[in-house]
């Protein structure tokens, strides 16, 4: 209970972060996008995988989510679908294009929250899923996407970078770009498989060499 008490309390420091930011910027979108993608605005995000797994490691089999979600698949994809759907409503998508837009402040944080409750969907999903068994099961099971799971925090550090140099810098609507200053050493789609095969080349490589290493020796320290 303490530990899930302090995901919720880094989850509600995330949120008053990015409230506090966009009262303060006013309207100047370009003043508040990298204080609206550093740390403190992502620590609602990691608070999901957090309250996971301190689930699925401190409660084994007491959780009721954890439990219900196993015995009930289609929860997760469900909480993900609605989800996806208040992302559609938020930025106006086809015919989803029925509310009026709100301002981009607003817009922001309801974006960034409704992505994390779109990763708790698949999360649930994917947790709760029997390996090699059923649809969810099986997929996950597929030795390629274990290999890439193995090095996941080697591309979620990564694959930006790499994107910015293979494919070129992010463009802020009419406004400069404001990471880098190229179109790119490829550019395009071209640029992006290049940039996602580079990404899994050195992620494999930061996972064998550093981070795999750094694991085990932790293991060995006294507690």
């Amino acid at each position: 209970r303490v530990l899930l008490g302090l995901t919720a309390g880094l989850a509600l420091a995330s949120l008053l972060w990015k409230v506090a930011v966009v009262v303060h910027v006013g309207g100047d979108r370009l003043a508040g996008t990298i204080p609206l993608l550093v740390l403190p605005a992502a620590l609602d995000q990691f608070a999901v995988g957090m309250a996971v797994a301190i689930l699925l490691v401190q409660v084994p089999g007491r959780s009721r989510l954890l439990s219900f979600a196993g015995r009930a698949p289609w929860l997760g994809a469900l909480v993900a679908a609605a989800a996806l759907i208040g992302l559609g409503l938020v930025w106006r998508i086809g015919p989803l294009a029925v509310l009026e837009s709100p301002g981009w402040g607003t817009r922001e944080i309801l974006t960034h929250e409704l992505k994390a409750l779109l990763a708790a969907g698949l999360l649930l999903a994917a947790v709760c899923a029997r390996p090699s068994a059923g649809a969810v099961g099986r997929v996950l099971g597929f030795e390629p996407l274990r290999r890439i799971g193995e090095i996941s925090y080697g591309v979620y550090l990564w694959h930006l970078m790499i994107l910015i140099v293979f494919a070129g810098a992010i463009r802020m609507g009419s406004q400069v770009e404001w990471i880098g200053g190229s179109e790119g050493l490829v550019g395009g789609w071209p640029g992006v498989a290049i940039a996602f095969a580079v990404t899994i080349a050195i992620s494999a490589a930061s996972w064998r060499l550093l981070e795999r290493r750094l694991i085990a020796r932790s293991h060995r320290r006294p507690r």
